[in-house]
């Protein structure tokens, strides 16, 4: 099933679509406001294509096996997959339609986030921390995640000196280079877990669950698609009898 040469794993290495449709969707917004909606719409899409990414490729390459037969264990992905598709689902509502939930987006996203590296937390509970060189990129990597959610989540540290922090510092600003570097970091860890796990995956899981696991990628994507063009097509409907 797995061939000798020791790539990036495929749930890993999708990570990136979200720094490829925020990139995007910060670049070509200014467009149009169609333009501006629709591609914050994609851009919350690949939000929670990297949520559900991450949580997929941390409990195949890096969870710890008898956590993952647990009940939490068969619990997470469902949950991580679901709460990725609300973030989506209430991110696109909040930038069409209702600014005043903006705040409880926020958190959501920041909750999902956490649920995420869940059994990371576990798994540095647990072990030896110099029973593998890994350990402390996992360690890193939690760090950052929980920073990362803090900026996200709050307006902070704007809110003690409004004004200040317009140009360079700013809460926004912070969030997305601590999550670019806890993603840096995140693929260095799991591309070791990856190597040192790759021969033990069929047995641990099963072909067909590996399987079904993959497929569940394209399901999110498909719903979280399909929940973006619904609410796409109302903005677009709106603002087209504004402008008439």
């Amino acid at each position: 099933m797995f061939s000798n040469k020791p790539l990036r794993p495929a749930a890993a290495r999708l990570n990136y679509t979200h720094l490829d449709s925020g990139a995007a969707a910060h670049l070509l917004q200014p467009h149009s406001e169609h333009a501006h909606y629709s591609l914050f719409f994609l851009n919350n899409v690949g939000g929670a294509i990297y949520l559900y990414c991450c949580a997929l490729a941390l409990y195949l390459y890096s969870a710890d096996p008898a956590w993952t037969q647990s009940m939490l264990g068969k619990i997470f992905l469902p949950a991580a997959a679901f709460l990725s598709w609300t973030s989506c689902s209430v991110s696109c509502y909040v930038k069409g339609h209702s600014r005043w939930m903006y705040t409880f987006h926020r958190k959501l996203y920041s909750l999902t986030l956490l649920t995420v590296i869940s059994p990371i937390a576990h798994l540095l509970a647990i072990c030896s921390w110099t029973s593998t060189q890994v350990v402390p990129l996992h360690l890193l990597q939690v760090v950052l995640s929980l920073l990362s959610a803090y900026f996200f989540s709050c307006s902070s540290p704007e809110c003690f000196s409004p004004g200040s922090f317009d140009v360079l510092g700013h809460s926004r600003q912070l969030f997305h280079v601590l999550l670019s570097l806890c993603m840096v970091v995140q693929q260095e860890a799991l591309f070791r877990d990856f190597l040192w796990r790759r021969p033990a995956l069929p047995r641990l899981f099963g072909e067909e669950h590996l399987l079904l696991a993959c497929a569940s990628i394209l399901w999110l994507t498909f719903s979280c698609s399909l929940t973006a063009l619904a609410l796409r097509r109302r903005v677009q409907t709106r603002l087209t009898t504004e402008e008439a």
